[in-house]
Parts: C-alpha cells; sequence; structure tokens
C-alpha cells in the first residue's frame, strides 16, 4: 500500500523469541511490515513514571517518522510469495470467521491450488 508503518512494542514478554533478537520477541511478520520498529521497555511504577515513558516513546516514533515506506519489491522473495498468496485467498473479505467468508476462501484456494501446493515449501 506504499505507506510508511512504525510499529513499536512496549510488552516484555516474549511469546515469540528471545528478547535480544531483532523483533524483540515479537512475531515475525508484523515486525517485517513496519518500516521502522521500535522495542521500548516501560517499566513504570507510578503515573508520573508512565507519562513519562510515553513522551519518551511519541519522541521514538517522531524521530523515526521521516523514513520512507518499505516498497513491497524490496521484501524477501519467499516472504513476497506469501504476502501475495495472502492476497489471493483474503482480499476483499472483511470477516474471516462467517461460513460465507469460508467457503469464498475455499472456493479461491481450489482456484489457485498450484500456486498454494507451490508455495509448501516456503511456508513449511
Amino acid at each position: 500500500m506504499n505507506k510508511h508503518v512504525v510499529g513499536f512494542r512496549t510488552d516484555v514478554r516474549s511469546p515469540y523469541g528471545n528478547l535480544r533478537d531483532k523483533t524483540r520477541g515479537a512475531h515475525f511478520f508484523p515486525v517485517h511490515r513496519c518500516s521502522v520498529f521500535i522495542s521500548h521497555d516501560m517499566p513504570c511504577k507510578t503515573p508520573k513514571e508512565a507519562k513519562y515513558q510515553m513522551r519518551v516513546l511519541a519522541d521514538r516514533i517522531a524521530a523515526n517518522s521521516h523514513f520512507q515506506p518499505t516498497k513491497p519489491d524490496k521484501l524477501p522473495p519467499k516472504l513476497q510469495k506469501v504476502i501475495d498468496a495472502a492476497y489471493l485467498l483474503f482480499e476483499g473479505i472483511d470477516d474471516i470467521h462467517s461460513l460465507e467468508s469460508l467457503e469464498e476462501i475455499a472456493r479461491r484456494y481450489q482456484r489457485h491450488r498450484e500456486k498454494m501446493l507451490a508455495l509448501s515449501p516456503v511456508i513449511g
């Protein structure tokens, strides 16, 4: 969509990895869609500390707002294939949990079955 996306993480839990890795324990997919990813620990015990930490985070976001958006052609080829497949299956579907939407997703999968099967080595 050619938009600049600043992602930030304030949660110190790491369900998807190590806090020392590039994504700081966040899931890789949303992080890789960000132009800039900021991990900001917010050790707040008082409202005053919380207000200060929010100001620091806002300043960090503002400092990163000058970057250009990541263009789709700059994504790793394997990730681009997965995103292309997701568009084939889900584009224009607002509620993936409704029966009608699930049926449409299944029809799209059948129409693009060869492409989906070719992705299996890419996505595991």
